[in-house]
């Protein structure tokens, strides 16, 4: 089985997402890295990390 998590946007839905910590791109990854297993993925949406971080032409090198 392999896990995929996404990197969620609380800017637009802040309310809904109290507490959790998948707002942050480099933590998402961080702790992907720390498992180190090729059975946990991320899903990288490009949208949610537009409006959350910018720059998305330099997060995508």
């Amino acid at each position: 089985m392999t896990v995929c998590v996404e990197h969620l946007n609380s800017h637009v839905a802040d309310h809904l997402m109290k507490g959790n910590r998948g707002d942050d791109l480099g933590r998402v990854e961080g702790l992907i890295r720390q498992v180190d297993t090729p059975r946990l993925k991320l899903l990288f949406d490009i949208y949610h990390a537009q409006i959350m971080h910018g720059e998305i032409l330099r997060r995508l090198e």
